[in-house]
């Protein structure tokens, strides 16, 4: 089963192992190494991660990135450069995926213009998730070039 909690920053997911497992495993957001919860990157699968599914793409290509860099390189301060991106690509999916659930609520309810300041919020946020990809060259990044102009990874404004 799963169980789903939200409080007032951030989403906790837990999943139950039904099959007589004494504790349930944990999944959490960046935060949870703050909150004290002992769990690192390589606990975190993006699947059980309360995100937009476009930064569960990067999240899943930068991975793909860390473990060729942990198998093929001994420069571990580029490994931690990509690790702290994977935790900040992980808080802007969190917020991406908030938001995006705040403005259906908006468009609903017929707030346009709460919805197109939420829309307005999630573009920016969309072009620095893309931003990332774009650093380190991600599949995902390679598909963006290929379905839009390149002028399009640079910000709005």
């Amino acid at each position: 089963g799963r169980y789903v909690e939200k409080d007032s920053l951030h989403a906790t997911a837990v999943n139950f192992d039904l099959q007589g497992a004494s504790q349930p495993s944990v999944r959490y957001t960046p935060a949870m190494e703050k909150k004290g919860l002992g769990l690192t990157l390589k606990d975190i699968s993006p699947e059980d991660l309360l995100i937009d599914d476009d930064s569960k793409e990067t999240i899943r290509n930068l991975d793909s990135i860390r473990h060729f860099l942990n198998e093929n390189t001994t420069k571990n301060r580029l490994i931690r450069m990509l690790e702290a991106d994977i935790e900040r690509v992980m808080a802007i999916g969190c917020d991406i995926f908030s938001l995006s659930n705040e403005l259906k609520f908006f468009m609903e309810a017929d707030d346009f213009g709460s919805a197109v300041e939420h829309q307005e919020k999630i573009d920016h946020l969309e072009t620095k998730r893309n931003s990332y990809d774009a650093f380190w060259e991600t599949q995902r990044f390679e598909i963006i070039i290929v379905m839009s102009r390149p002028g399009s990874l640079e910000p709005k404004g």
